[in-house]
């Protein structure tokens, strides 16, 4: 069945058209690369992550901080994308440092060019041989995500300076997703709850050591909407910070910056962002940290696949490609919205479908997308699926033996 064409900006392109991404001359375009060309070249399912998105994203970043007059460090968390690429372009760039957290990441940040300086872990769950990995690195910054951790630490290097993890009971993630909300309401696995402050200060008393940063992961995906609560996070973990005992150096909020990943959606305003946390920390003299992932990567990253069939079920159209949810498990996992588009471009009066997308998983869960408006979809085109930069490729498993891809990093080409 035939549906009306919507989601369209007022000029007429698509919600997610942007300078760097969009059609030329017919065909779907990241960076100035055509992505059916880069399909056709890797020879099977392709994640290609665009640079120069991500350098500008960083710039803005590190633009809105400066403009509110925060002294502010930005760690790339790194975990949302490996690519060894994409950490020695960072490593390159002046004052960018790595949010870790385990033993492996610290290692490949190093390999990639980073100080230790220029790293600072949080682990969950650390093993004691985890943590003697960590505190080989002279210089490595650690955040400690419990009480157990704290202990732990103390015992094996007493008297250093450590960060602390703490849970405020608030937590932000896009569109009040629970599974996306890491320091709420309901009891999560990350964080020193405020009745363990005290506990917290004696151990530190009893191995001497001095928690002079606390650091909050609250959630995932947050947009303007949430800035309030991110101004009531914030104030919670300040007060927090008045029941340690050693002066407080450092704030630490995590990541947790989102990107528009429905038509609804408008991107977050930096400037109001950095507004609020520079209204906060306004005269206390202290640091803030910032860990962006996804905000970062999500949009700048395509996965890229094959057509190879399609079906009719329930009065919708059922496209299926050749790469399922453990290519790019977010949208499975965590029920985010996942936008395909097909890379050849609409052709004018072209009708649109209501089409579901499939991947080549025997799991009932893998649907990239469903009920959405697409034009036909033959067999064997190139289909891009947009904003998987992020917890993408870096999640990827191999479940049922389809877990082979490429994974490339573009640079900028300019437009002939």
């Amino acid at each position: 069945m035939a549906v009306p064409e919507t989601a369209k900006s007022p000029d007429g392109r698509a919600w997610w058209t942007r300078a760097d991404l969009g059609f030329r001359h017919g065909q779907l375009e990241l960076s100035g690369r055509v992505l059916a060309e880069l399909h056709r070249a890797a020879g099977g399912p392709l994640h290609v992550l665009s640079w120069p998105r991500v350098r500008a994203k960083l710039a803005a970043l590190r633009g809105s901080l400066e403009a509110a007059g925060l002294d502010a460090r930005i760690l790339y968390a790194m975990k949302a994308n490996r690519l060894e690429p994409l950490l020695t372009a960072l490593a390159l760039e002046d004052g960018c440092g790595i949010d870790a957290c385990s033993p492996g990441e610290v290692a490949l940040a190093r390999a990639c060019g980073f100080a230790p300086e220029a790293i600072s872990v949080t682990l969950c769950a650390p093993s004691d041989a985890d943590l003697r990995a960590l505190l080989a690195h002279a210089g490595l910054w650690i955040n400690c995500d419990g009480l157990g951790v704290l202990e732990r630490v103390g015992r094996l290097s007493p008297g250093r300076a450590v960060g602390l993890r703490v849970n405020p009971g608030i937590g932000l993630g896009y569109g009040d997703n629970p599974a996306l909300d890491y320091a709420g309401g309901r009891t999560t696995k990350f964080g020193v709850l405020p009745e363990q402050i005290e506990t917290a200060c004696a151990i530190a008393r009893r191995h001497r050591l001095a928690i002079t940063t606390l650091h909050v992961h609250a959630g995932c995906g947050y947009l303007n909407d949430q800035l309030d609560r991110l101004d009531q996070l914030v104030a919670a973990v300040l007060d927090l910070g008045g029941a340690l005992e050693a002066p407080l150096e450092r704030i630490n909020i995590g990541g947790g910056l989102g990107v528009p990943l429905t038509p609804g959606d408008r991107p977050l305003e930096l400037s109001a962002w950095a507004a609020v946390l520079a209204q906060r920390l306004a005269g206390r003299g202290l640091r803030l940290e910032v860990e962006p992932g996804a905000y970062l990567v999500q949009d700048a990253g395509v996965l890229v696949l094959q057509a190879v069939g399609s079906d009719w079920r329930g009065g919708r159209r059922v496209v299926y490609l050749d790469g399922g949810f453990n290519l790019a498990p977010e949208p499975a996992f965590y029920g985010l919205p996942c936008q395909p588009v097909r890379c050849r471009a609409l052709e004018p009066d072209e009708p649109l479908y209501t089409t579901d997308v499939a991947g080549n998983i025997n799991e009932a869960l893998d649907l990239w997308a469903s009920q959405q408006p697409l034009p036909e979809i033959r067999d064997g085109e190139s289909v891009a699926l947009l904003n998987v930069g992020a917890y993408g490729a870096a999640m990827a498993s191999d479940h049922c033996r389809r877990g082979a891809f490429s994974h490339w990093l573009l640079t900028a080409r300019s437009a002939s």
